[in-house]
């Protein structure tokens, strides 16, 4: 796949995530795969499982774009090296020189920024609540009150950010909490590993300062140790503390932290239709959405064909479903567009079944009408439309 296409990225991300289940040693991140190791000897070793397990998957490697055994690197607005995690060089200066912001946008895009930096910033959502507060609704930026001085503050720290130590799992860990008013907030410590916060929601602020400590350790659990089973965090957390909701509150929050996410297994599905793709406007998939409500001018339904290399989707508003507007559908907005395709993929209704259609698609690709009976080759999502 082509990495210019939208979906190129994650498309890659899910296939390295597929091939390289349970690795230690690796990370990838869209189109970036780091190998880490303690020693040169075990780098040289891991160097050679990986690329073992990428000649089998498929994958080619350029060599141009590959980095060997490099004691530092810059990874995705990050410097990474022996001794911790540093910030970019390159982003200081861009925080640094941020001018003032003058509108809600410019605001968004300066909290945007040093949002992704929060984990190097002690108490980020309590600095920040201010100015995020400032962007809601419609209002204009009034840049009075409270909000410079929030916004130096951010300024200040984002540019002299501490380096955020690797945790050592021999050692013991210490978990530090706060809740302020507005926002809750954690430091996982042995030296400074990783700062944790998040602004409170309207019904969070009412809590007893109890429930915001609370919250506050449940916060603290949730960012340094949300990647344990819900046994084990279950049995850390109440040995230590106890509220009335805390089995369902770790429930919760084990079940939407990322390695619960990552655990679930891919969905795979059966008897999907496989063919090969030489060229551009090759395949066709073709499928109805509705019916929907009715427009002012009685069309309920939505006709959409996706060119499946690249994902260009075509898509008019019909009255109604019949195999003659499949035909007058195909043959104006894809064969005189782009000629003849070698393979048109229906969904197995009637439409795409009927016999007036499947003689005119046999006749125009040259493998024919192919269809896909357990699985719709378009996800049309049931939403509000309306043609203009």
């Amino acid at each position: 796949m082509p990495f210019r296409l939208m979906n190129a990225l994650s498309t890659f991300q899910r296939m390295m995530d597929t091939i390289l289940p349970g690795v230690s040693f690796v990370r990838v991140h869209h189109d970036e795969v780091v190998v880490f190791s303690k020693n040169l000897e075990k780098h040289l070793r891991h160097l050679q499982q990986l690329l073992d397990v990428i000649d089998e998957a498929g994958p080619k490697l350029k060599l141009t774009k590959c980095n060997f055994a490099q004691a530092k690197i810059k990874l995705i607005g990050h410097i990474v090296d022996k001794s911790g995690i540093d910030v970019d060089l390159g982003k200081f200066e861009e925080i640094r020189n941020a001018p003032i912001p003058t509108t809600t946008t410019e605001l968004k895009s300066f909290l945007g920024l040093a949002s992704y930096y929060r984990r190097f910033i002690y108490k980020f959502a309590d600095i920040a609540a201010i100015l995020f507060a400032a962007t809601s609704g419609n209002a204009r930026l009034k840049w009075t009150g409270e909000i410079p001085e929030a916004f130096q503050e951010l300024r200040i720290k984002l540019t002299s950010p501490p380096v955020l130590a690797y945790p050592d799992f021999e050692k013991p860990f210490i978990v530090e909490t706060d809740a302020s008013s507005v926002s809750v907030g954690a430091v996982l410590a042995q030296k400074t590993i990783q700062y944790a916060s998040r602004s409170m929601n309207t019904s969070e602020r009412k809590y007893s300062a109890c429930e915001r400590e609370s919250l506050a350790i449940l916060k603290g659990f949730h960012e340094d140790i949300g990647h344990w089973d819900l046994k084990t965090t279950r049995q850390f957390v109440t040995e230590r503390y106890w509220w009335p909701t805390v089995y369902m509150d770790v429930r919760d929050y084990v079940k939407s932290g990322d390695g619960c996410q990552m655990a679930r297994p891919i969905l795979k599905y059966k008897n999907t239709l496989r063919f090969p793709i030489s060229s551009l406007f090759d395949v066709f998939c073709v499928d109805f959405g509705g019916p929907f409500p009715a427009t002012s001018f009685g069309k309920r339904f939505l006709l959409v064909a996706v060119e499946h290399l690249t994902g260009w989707p075509i898509a008019i508003a019909t009255a109604d479903s019949t195999a003659q507007v499949v035909l007058d559908f195909v043959k104006r907005e894809i064969m005189y567009s782009f000629g003849p395709p070698q393979t048109i993929v229906p969904d197995n209704v009637t439409s795409f079944t009927a016999s007036a259609v499947l003689a005119s698609w046999l006749g125009t690709a040259s493998r024919g009408a192919q269809f896909s009976p357990t699985l719709p080759c378009l996800m049309v999502e049931r939403r509000e439309w309306s043609e203009r």
